[in-house]
């Protein structure tokens, strides 16, 4: 049953609810202004938009902490239709979803939807593929305002195409009449036959706010990771087009439904150029199987991809393989529009929550916070892993986690290089002690001695930088343990037939021959040689492979 009640409350008690979500959107905005390189002061106005902007206590809010420019001139609740059909205004219908009349005369016409001048150029082209009717060779064609006031004229349009400049009434919508003839005066139908060009305001093209990339294999560094694609930067006018070529790491049989390519594409906004994936905002996915494609096409091959994003950001993608002469088009379905892979989840809560856990080691309190907020995640995926909107909760929830995490590991870097390079030291200093010689010792000395410098001025990028040389110190020594060859060895010989080769036969008798040397007890330097010998023969693909890479992915 309805129940009917009447409730007083004060002012203070209901800005102490409101005022923490209405800061929710202060900070939003706040950050959107810092990330653009701009300070509040630099708005000539702040708009609202919505029906909570009504709200007096959040106009105060935003007067106190952004700007007392508040614009109330649009109506806050029209504010996004009006805004939505300007921007419509400005759109033309896909050719392929137009209902056109093909008997009349088609015409592709370019001009300025909107513009702020008094005078916009009209383009036009007789589209005779297009057009089923027999057209004569030259045209007439006059442009007429719907006023009355202004005509173009009769002009005469030579080999099909032809450049008008239309004068427009000011601060008004401007429609126009085209009339197109032949030369004899007979009117020819055609189509379109109006267009309409609003003076006095310019919209703008929408921009990309951050840098498109995707996940891809970087050989040179040994790491999976986002990169951009070049022509998809932050603030990039769109239309826009991002080109890259890379290569396959596996083989992709022609009708196999189970070799793929995969192609994940990202926002890259909390993580930088290179970084894993889930610091960045999944932007879409394609995945190419073997059975889009007409032909074999091994692991290696090169592959051109060009990722286009119309002004209402809708991405499609196209692949062209040269060693098929082969071009592979698919449009990117959004994420909003695809089920979230519950694994792919918990793949994620996983290493946000290594994140959180190594904050905390470093004394990081709110990171045990977030451990348990992951840790709760992870049980309501596993209660509710079939519901749509428990997993869209939970990226949501997990987004914002990552976002803190990313701010704690910025505020933290000190403490996060202290401790990499102390742990660094002691990890070279136990690997000495096994495997070390008077010449190890002394450099460990020299690095003690300079990470103690470093330390006492906290300077971050030299305590990144010898960390670096101390950790390829100590890998060095680890190669120093004949069991370290071994293992590799072995690793190759089991999986010889599923490693590919640059040169197969070579690789084999590399292989026999190290397995013979092994029975002969060589010294550590012969092991090592020979197993550096027929790691050269392995591909980049194969290498990414015994590096635990997924190889569906494209690499650099």
């Amino acid at each position: 049953d309805d129940i009917e009640f009447d409730i007083t409350i004060t002012l203070d008690q209901y800005e102490k609810v409101v005022t923490p979500i209405f800061q929710q959107a202060i900070d939003i905005t706040k950050d959107l202004i810092k990330r653009n390189n701009l300070e509040p002061s630099d708005l000539s106005s702040l708009i609202l938009v919505g029906g909570p902007t009504f709200q007096q206590t959040l106009r105060r809010m935003l007067v106190e902490q952004i700007t007392d420019k508040i614009d109330t001139s649009i109506d806050p609740m029209t504010a996004v239709a009006r805004g939505a059909t300007l921007f419509a205004s400005t759109k033309d219908i896909p050719r392929e979803l137009q209902k056109r009349d093909t008997k009349k005369a088609q015409l592709i016409l370019k001009y300025p939807e909107t513009t702020v001048e008094t005078a916009e150029h009209l383009g036009i082209k007789i589209d005779r593929d297009a057009s089923e009717s027999s057209l004569p060779e030259t045209f007439s064609l006059e442009v007429l305002r719907s006023d009355g006031a202004w005509s173009s004229g009769s002009l005469a349009i030579d080999n099909d195409v032809e450049i008008i400049e239309l004068q427009l009434n000011t601060g008004k919508t401007n429609h126009f009449e085209l009339k197109l003839s032949s030369s004899d005066g007979t009117i020819i139908p055609c189509q379109p036959n109006t267009i309409t060009i609003i003076q006095g305001l310019k919209i703008a093209n929408a921009t990309l706010p951050y840098n498109i990339g995707i996940e891809v294999y970087d050989t040179l560094v040994a790491k999976q990771g986002v990169w951009p694609l070049a022509g998809l930067e932050k603030n990039k006018t769109l239309p826009a087009k991002g080109k890259g070529t890379y290569k396959t790491m596996q083989d992709v049989r022609p009708g196999v439904k189970d070799d793929v390519i995969t192609i994940p594409t990202y926002e890259i906004n909390f993580g930088k150029e290179g970084s894993k994936a889930i610091f960045n905002t999944r932007f879409g996915e394609i995945i190419v199987s073997g059975e889009d494609l007409p032909g074999f096409l091994p692991a290696g091959s090169d592959v051109e991809v060009t990722l286009s994003i119309d002004s209402s950001r809708r991405a499609t993608f196209e692949l062209y393989f040269p060693s098929l002469d082969e071009t592979y088009e698919q449009q990117v379905a959004s994420e909003f529009k695809t089920d979230i892979s519950t694994s792919q989840l918990k793949r994620e809560i996983n290493e946000a929550r290594t994140v959180a856990q190594a904050q905390s080691y470093l004394g990081n309190k709110d990171a045990d916070k977030k451990v348990q907020e992951l840790d709760e995640a992870e049980r309501l995926l596993d209660e509710r892993s079939d519901d749509r909107d428990t997993k869209e909760k939970v990226k949501t929830s997990l987004t914002k986690t990552l976002i803190e995490l990313d701010e704690y590991q910025e505020q933290g870097a000190w403490p996060k290089a202290e401790l990499d390079l102390e742990d660094a030291i002691e990890d070279l200093r136990d690997i000495n002690n096994e495997k070390g010689n008077a010449r190890t010792s002394s450099l460990l000395t020299e690095f003690e001695t300079q990470a103690r410098h470093i330390i006492s001025k906290q300077d971050i990028q030299s305590a990144a930088k010898l960390t670096e040389e101390i950790n390829s110190m100590a890998f060095s020594l680890r190669q120093q343990d004949t069991g370290f060859w071994v293992g590799i060895l072995e690793y190759m010989d089991y999986g010889f037939d599923d490693i590919q080769w640059t040169d197969h036969d070579a690789a084999f008798r590399g292989v026999q021959h190290a397995k013979r040397l092994l029975q002969t007890n060589p010294s550590h330097e012969q092991l090592k040689d020979a197993v550096v010998t027929i790691i050269g023969l392995m591909r980049p693909e194969s290498r990414a492979e015994m590096n635990n890479v997924d190889t569906s992915l494209l690499r650099k």
